[in-house]
Order: C-alpha cells, then structure tokens, then sequence
C-alpha cells in the first residue's frame, strides 16, 4: 500500500483514480524513490507504475509527477504536461493512455 501522503498532488489525484477504476492495479504501484533511491532528477512523490500488456511479452511503464507524467511501451513514449488547475483532466488522460496500452499495447492512436 502506497503512502498517499508521500504522493506529490497530481501522482495523489492518479493514484485515487487507480484505486477508483482498476483497483487490481495496486500492487503495480510504486514510489518512484522507493525504488530508485539514487535517481535524484525525478522530485519526491513522484508514483510509478508497471503493469503488462495483455496477450503480449511488453510491460507498459508510467511516472506521474506533480504536472507531469510519461507513458511507455517499448521505447513508444506518450509525455502529458498540464497546469496544477487542468489536474483532473490530465489524470483523465493519462488513465485513457494507459488502459489503452495495457489492452492494445499502443498508447497512441
């Protein structure tokens, strides 16, 4: 279980919307810094997470920070910047990309 204090708002507002629509995917997060303690370019609070692709040998990887967040696959990479206001929608978004990805392995269309 994350410690959502920990959690910087906008990987806070994300994680909430995990919780909320996929809750299974909880084991799949992480704090960034719990398991990169010496990556110290990514800011605290930063949530990280890794969930497989369906009916594939990919692995779809994210990092939610304050007001920016990155999706991959593969070297594919979907970047998302947003202002603290537009935080709901970002999240949104990102939700979108990444339920996206983990079903089709694309995260862009």
């Amino acid at each position: 279980m994350i410690d959502v204090a920990a959690l910087n708002s906008g990987a806070k507002h994300f994680y909430r919307l995990i919780l909320s629509k996929h809750p299974e995917w909880q084991a799949a997060v992480s704090l960034y810094h719990d398991l990169w303690p010496e990556h110290t370019h990514r800011p605290r609070g930063t949530l990280w997470l890794e969930l497989p692709v369906q009916n594939s040998d990919k692995t779809l990887t994210a990092y939610i920070q304050e007001t920016e967040a990155l999706v991959e696959i593969e070297k594919k990479e979907q970047l998302f910047l947003w202002k603290p206001e537009e935080c709901i929608d970002a999240c949104q978004a990102i939700m979108n990309c990444v339920e996206r990805g983990v079903q089709t392995g694309k995260i862009r269309d």
